[in-house]
């Protein structure tokens, strides 16, 4: 018992945590439970001290596995006076220290341990930031759009053809795509990725379109204005990341 002990005061802080992130109240009940019990063992003090080693994530379940290696906690239990007890003891020449095991209590470890990481697996994806880097993960947008086509034409712009509005240069075969304002200021700016439904690969974002045009998107197709008109202009949907 004495190495599942550590066990189960790891697994009900643990579970307490990934509990409140969730539903606040019962991981508070767990808390109060877990630290309840561990001041009945080692009194107030050890209790809390316990607790609070234990409610650090990487210290806690370092401290956990190093008390099942030595066999006993670093905050040891306090004494409990059982004079018949000390009588049996001191009569033999050997005997066992480790208290009986009590099923009851390994089975509600288990269960601990199997719901703290479920709990684990479940809340783990939703965090929004990335924990190894501290940057936020990208969060996936979607729009319908009226889509349209342009070429390199003289005929199809005020200034030079081959100049996108962030400065890039096109060449033919490029995927690059043209966005109106609107779009631009909802997070569609220079060098977002887009996919286009019913178009292949990603389209990148390094030009926009006039003013006046809200919700549109233009795609580059070099100088094929065959193509250009063959894809007309439709409603089609889209999604990027950022």
């Amino acid at each position: 018992m004495a190495t599942l002990e550590p066990i189960l005061s790891w697994g009900g802080i643990h579970l307490s945590r990934r509990i409140s992130r969730s539903i606040p109240l019962i991981g508070a009940l767990v808390a109060v439970a877990t630290l309840g019990a561990a001041m009945r063992r080692k009194g107030f003090v050890g209790g809390l001290i316990d607790a609070g080693l234990n409610a650090v994530p990487v210290l806690g379940a370092t401290k956990s596995i190093a008390e099942v290696v030595r066999g006993r906690d670093f905050v040891p239990d306090r004494p409990v006076a059982n004079p018949t007890e000390n009588k049996a003891r001191s009569s033999r020449v050997k005997r066992n220290t480790s208290r009986p095991l009590d099923r009851r209590r390994l089975a509600t470890g288990a269960g601990i341990a199997v719901l703290a990481f479920a709990l684990a697996c479940a809340t783990g994806p939703r965090h929004t930031s990335d924990e190894s880097s501290g940057k936020p993960r990208s969060q996936p947008s979607t729009a319908v759009v009226t889509a349209s086509a342009f070429n390199s034409d003289p005929d199809q712009t005020d200034g030079d053809p081959f100049r996108t509005a962030s400065g890039e240069r096109l060449r033919p075969g490029m995927r690059v795509l043209a966005v109106s304002p609107d779009l631009f200021d909802a997070g569609l700016k220079f060098g977002t990725r887009v996919r286009v439904e019913g178009m292949d690969g990603e389209w990148v974002v390094l030009d926009r379109m006039p003013s006046d045009r809200r919700r549109s998107v233009d795609l580059y197709f070099g100088q094929d204005e065959e193509a250009a008109l063959r894809f007309g202009r439709k409603q089609v949907h889209i999604d990027w990341s950022h």
